[in-house]
């Protein structure tokens, strides 16, 4: 299955302390819209949660089977768009009709264009 998650964020700086983490996760601000298009004709609006060097998270009205690929389209402050490729490696549910979906980056992001794309200083 192959699918485009196209991307605009104000993001919030966070810290997850998790010692787990690859990367340190950057949340988005609660009411940050993305848009996850699986075909031309179906195009669904998907709440993003966090973006880190390794990957991306965000929430979605139905569950995105493991190991899907997605093309990951952020659009940099003050214009241009950074496109990469990423893979689907949890689902889970949260509540009815409520799924958190993890990406993970198939080429990691560096500090710099996180920092860059996020407007972090």
């Amino acid at each position: 299955m192959s699918a485009t998650l196209l991307l605009e964020a104000e993001i919030t700086k966070h810290d997850s302390g998790l010692g787990r983490r690859k990367a340190t996760r950057h949340s988005f601000k609660f009411d940050t819209l993305g848009v996850l298009s699986l075909s031309v004709e179906d195009r669904q609006f998907v709440w993003l949660a966090n973006l880190s060097e390794s990957g991306l998270g965000f929430r979605h009205s139905r569950s995105l089977e493991l190991g899907t690929r997605i093309t990951v389209s952020l659009k940099r402050p003050g214009g241009g768009v950074v496109t990469v490729d990423a893979e689907v490696k949890h689902s889970t549910m949260v509540h009815k009709r409520d799924w958190r979906i993890g990406c993970e980056f198939v080429e990691p992001l560096t500090a710099a264009m996180v920092k860059q794309l996020l407007a972090v200083g």
